[in-house]
C-alpha cells in the first residue's frame, strides 16, 4: 500500500515526507480515534484497535468487508452514493455536512459519531482514511446543560 503525499499545502510548506507501509500502519494503529482505511470500492483495507473496541468487531471481520456494515440500516442504501460523490471530488473534510451522523455496532446498537474523511493517493489508487469519534458523552453533557438552562 505505498502511501504517498502529493503537492504542498496552500501556505507553501515543504512537502510531507514519504511514509512506508509499516510506519503508516503504526500511525493508524496508535491513533486515539477509530481509524478505517477504505478503498475506492468501499471495502475496508485497514482498521485499528480503537475501531475494534468502538464497533465490537474483531478486525478479521472488518477487513475486506464493505464499510457500509458500520452504517445504520436506515442510511445504508444511500451511503454508496455518498461515497461515490466524495470520490468524484475528494478533499479532506468532515463527513455529513451538518447532518447528525450515526454508526452501527456489531450488536446492532447505534451511536452518534463525528467522522473526518481524508483521501489518500496510494499505489493502489485513491483510498479514504476515516477518523471516527463516538460523541455519545458529548451529546449527554450538552443535553444536561440545556436542561439546566
Amino acid at each position: 500500500m505505498d502511501i504517498r503525499t502529493d503537492g504542498t499545502p496552500a501556505h507553501d510548506a515543504p512537502p510531507m515526507p514519504q511514509m512506508n507501509d509499516d510506519a503508516f500502519r503504526r500511525v493508524v494503529e496508535y491513533a486515539p480515534s477509530a481509524m478505517v482505511l477504505v478503498d475506492s470500492r468501499g471495502m475496508m483495507v485497514l482498521v485499528n484497535e480503537q475501531t475494534e473496541r468502538l464497533f465490537g468487531y474483531p478486525r478479521t471481520e472488518l477487513i475486506g468487508r464493505s464499510v457500509d456494515m458500520l452504517v445504520p440500516s436506515a442510511a445504508r442504501a444511500h451511503h454508496a452514493d455518498f461515497r461515490h460523490s466524495f470520490l468524484s471530488s475528494p478533499s479532506p473534510r468532515p463527513m455529513g455536512g451538518g447532518r447528525d451522523l450515526f454508526a452501527c455496532r456489531a450488536d446492532g446498537s447505534e451511536f452518534p459519531v463525528e467522522i473526518g474523511l481524508n483521501p489518500m493517493d496510494t499505489g493502489e489508487g485513491v483510498m479514504v482514511l476515516a477518523s471516527i469519534v463516538d460523541i455519545t458523552e458529548r451529546r449527554r453533557a450538552q443535553q444536561v446543560l440545556e436542561q439546566a438552562l
